[in-house]
């Protein structure tokens, strides 16, 4: 099983190169996890299928963590858990679960009501109380503003990571609608 994987990134359209002494190994990430260091170190997640070894790879340990948990629920495959943690923050997810609140997951592109409600329900008693807490405090908190203006950007097609790039810095009073207008403005 391969672990972590350290080494030259080389970003590519659906993951990452990593180099490690003249061997690329293709790694499937985020938007957000894609690095152009010269080094870095990825924790991943080796995928066996009968046709293909695929590795996945997260920038912390929480996020691959995350991953793990998503590959329990019946029917959430790598790449669906893979899209589910681009579209969605960690904090989001976490308390979607605790709070057995099937309906901001459904605000994921291509997760249907039951498919949100299964991770609800088979993540609620398998989530460690730690990573819970790790994973409600990774990355900044939103309001529900903020993440609806968050996924209407996503809906149109921007890169998350510069949605929340944008979205941190704009002012703290605005509405919904408005937090769009300034995200298409600045993005």
């Amino acid at each position: 099983m391969i672990k972590t994987l350290t080494g030259k990134i080389i970003p590519t359209t659906a993951g990452v190169i990593v180099d490690i002494n003249g061997v690329g190994y293709f790694v499937h990430t985020t938007s957000r996890d894609q690095q152009t260091a010269e080094k870095a170190k990825y924790y991943t997640y080796l995928a066996v299928r009968e046709t293909a070894l695929d590795l996945y790879g997260f920038l912390n340990e929480d996020e691959r963590s995350c991953f793990e948990l998503l590959l329990s629920v019946p029917k959430i495959g790598p790449k669906s858990a893979l899209q589910i943690l681009e579209q969605t923050e960690l904090s989001t997810l976490a308390e979607a679960i605790a709070t057995e609140d099937a309906s901001v997951l459904t605000k994921i592109s291509g997760l249907g009501k039951k498919t949100a409600e299964a991770i609800v329900h088979n993540l609620k008693d398998k989530m460690d109380p730690t990573l819970y807490q790790l994973m409600s405090g990774a990355g900044d908190t939103v309001s529900n503003y903020d993440q609806d203006a968050f996924d209407a950007l996503v809906a149109l097609g921007y890169n998350p990571q510069s949605i929340r790039d944008v979205l941190k810095n704009a002012p703290k009073d605005l509405e919904t609608s408005a937090l769009v207008k300034y995200g298409l403005k600045n993005l």
